[in-house]
């Protein structure tokens, strides 16, 4: 696990077909194998067929012994569909953070905490 402090970046690469969908990416802190808060980013389905990248960033807290990283459909048509590829966990030295800013999506790269 991280220390307090240090970034974990969480990416991964999607495509869809063009069924309508919505889907939640979240990582989710725990202490004691309990849920401490979320970060959450919520994307919706790219039609075009183009993959591309989510990234979500966590600045570790004191205690948190584990994390977990979820995407979930919301509000998806039955015939909707997801593919992920290319997953990434890695810790990230602050300096390392600027290349987010291309086309990714990126929360919390502020490095607040989760709202409890």
């Amino acid at each position: 696990m991280a220390e307090p402090g240090e970034k974990v970046l969480f990416s991964i690469w999607y495509t869809t077909n063009d069924s309508t969908a919505t889907y939640r990416a979240s990582v989710i802190p725990r202490i004691d194998d309990k849920p401490t808060g979320e970060y959450i980013e919520v994307f919706s389905n790219t039609s075009d067929g183009e993959w591309r990248e989510l990234s979500l960033i966590y600045t570790a807290r004191a205690r948190v012994n584990s994390l977990s990283f979820n995407i979930k459909p919301l509000n998806t048509h039955k015939h909707a569909r997801i593919w992920l590829d290319d997953v990434i966990i890695s810790k990230l030295p602050v300096s390392k953070l600027s290349f987010l800013d291309n086309e990714n999506v990126v929360i919390n790269k502020s490095g607040e905490d989760a709202p409890e």
